[in-house]
């Protein structure tokens, strides 16, 4: 039973990884399908490579909880003072639960901890003022100390040595708060049916993307034909003439609203993954929406004209209009799509985080049973530095979203799109990078779980607290209200000239007017 626990947590933890970074092979393609129309209508560039942003939740991690035991039965003499005991009962659950006091012994724990390893290399001094930092923190701090990562804990720990309140103000920047269980790990609730209704009309948006880009293709394909016959019609007035002039116009037509249908659905999925993302915040979701319907919107009431175009000119003009309104988006939906992966980011940190902590009591209960756990504790240090590294690449990472979200204008001009897209190849690094300190900790975390289980440890539960109903669990969180949404509580590689979106898409560019004008 116990390898079936262990192995069950490093699948979850693994999905909750690799999938997110890993290359979808079906998008890929779609990419690829697309790459050749991008030599053919202007302004509608490449695409990035991204993060794959299209990931299957693992659940949280949870173990079972013993119920309660039931009440026995009292006599017929007992009911007034059993229905007075049901009705305190009732009162009890419907006020607002407070964090529940940890049991001392882990508080006792803790403090032997700091004594038997230091979090720095300091004088006896240092190490005293760390204890006594501890040891006079109050019960709510200590708790939320406790909780934190490892890392965080060094470093709070470390300044403690030298300024307490420094160190004091640092854990003003975390609050616990009481979740389901099924809502750790969000930063909103969306309904399992929403969930489901958007994932069908993102597969949905990819059959007709590649519905749009074959009738691109085909209707490119007689525009130019008819192009090259309309030659021969040069001072010739014949019905011949006259009719293959009007199919190569509506060839035309089909052309540049195929192309436009191609970035409608493009951006279709991007909204469709935002919508559906549980580790994106409200506000930004509903930003992100808003502007991708604005586009498509506009891009709507382009083909509208096109429909209506009765001369060649009037077609040119609707095609630089469906250009004029993609260089106004290009560069903003490659945010969105690098704020869809820097969301995932968090949600993988803060399971890892969640998983130190039952790592932590694993290896209490362990200490309790007289079991060395010295060597393991190096293990877990070693993890909790390596995904607080990833942390502090999701931080930078934000930093430059912002950067990019602060530079949004109503008419965007080159300097601005070009200052967008670096920031966002930074951005794309960055969270490369913490995929690959992701990846280091996985393997530590598989050494982990293999010497708990030969010690005779097990993984389980982090330490069970009362006023937590089954259901529920302690969750830390940053107190950040532009992130963190209150409805919870109680609750890339590029090519050599190419780069494909994070939803697979490449959208055709380059001089769908000049091709239409000559």
């Amino acid at each position: 039973m116990k390898k079936i626990s262990a192995l069950f947590v490093l699948i979850l933890f693994l999905l909750s990884t690799i999938a997110v970074f890993a290359e979808n092979q079906v998008l890929s393609n779609e990419a690829q399908k697309s790459n050749e129309a991008q030599n053919e209508i202007q302004t509608f560039t490449e695409q990035p490579q991204a993060l794959t942003i299209e990931t299957k939740q693992p659940q949280a991690l949870t173990t079972e909880v013993e119920p309660a035991k039931e009440v026995n039965r009292q006599p017929a003499i007992d009911r007034p003072k059993r229905q007075l005991l049901r009705k305190a009962e009732r009162l009890k659950n419907t006020k607002p639960k407070a964090i529940a006091t940890k049991p001392k012994e882990f508080r006792k724990l803790f403090e032997k901890r700091i004594k038997e390893k230091p979090y720095f290399n300091g004088t006896p001094k240092k190490l005293q003022k760390i204890q006594n930092f501890f040891k006079n923190l109050p019960e709510d701090k200590a708790k939320l100390l406790i909780r934190l990562p490892r890392a965080e804990q060094k470093r709070i720990l470390q300044k403690a040595s030298l300024d307490k309140n420094a160190s004091l103000n640092i854990l003003k920047k975390f609050k616990l708060r009481i979740v389901k269980k099924e809502n750790l790990f969000k930063r909103r609730i969306i309904a399992k049916e929403k969930i489901e209704r958007v994932r069908k009309n993102f597969e949905l948006a990819k059959e007709r993307f590649e519905k749009a880009n074959k009738i691109y293709k085909e209707r490119k394909q007689k525009f130019l034909e008819g192009k090259e016959k309309l030659k021969k019609c040069e001072g010739v007035d014949s019905e011949e003439c006259n009719t293959l002039k009007e199919q190569v116009k509506e060839n035309a037509k089909q052309f540049v609203i195929n192309s436009a249908n191609m970035a409608i659905e493009h951006l279709e999925k991007i909204k469709n993954k935002v919508e559906s993302a549980e580790d994106m915040d409200e506000k930004r979701a509903d930003e992100i929406t808003t502007e991708i319907d604005n586009a498509i919107s506009k891009l709507k009431e382009a083909i509208t004209k096109v429909e209506n175009a009765e001369t060649k000119k009037e077609i040119q003009e609707a095609a630089k209009e469906i250009s004029k309104i993609w260089l106004g988006i290009k560069h903003r939906e490659k945010v969105h799509a690098a704020l869809l992966v820097h969301a995932k980011v968090w949600n993988i940190i803060k399971r890892s985080e969640h998983l130190e902590e039952r790592l932590d009591a694993a290896l209490i209960d362990m200490k309790q049973k007289g079991i060395e756990v010295t060597a393991i504790e190096a293990k877990v240090d070693t993890f909790s530095g390596l995904i607080a590294d990833a942390k502090d690449n999701y931080e930078k990472a934000k930093e430059l979203l912002e950067q990019a979200e602060e530079l949004k204008t109503n008419e965007p001009n080159e300097q601005e799109r070009t200052k967008v897209l670096e920031l966002v190849k930074d951005t794309k690094e960055l969270l490369r990078g913490a995929n690959e300190k992701v990846k280091e900790a996985h393997k530590i975390l598989m050494e982990i779980i293999r010497d708990i289980k030969t010690n005779g440890g097990q993984l389980k539960q982090a330490v069970k607290e009362e006023g937590l109903a089954p259901d529920e669990a302690y969750e830390v969180v940053e107190v950040d209200p532009e992130t963190v949404t209150a409805n919870i509580s109680t609750e890339v590689t590029p090519n050599s000239s190419t780069e494909v979106s994070p939803v697979g898409a490449e959208i055709p560019a380059n001089s769908m007017a000049d091709n239409i004008s000559s």
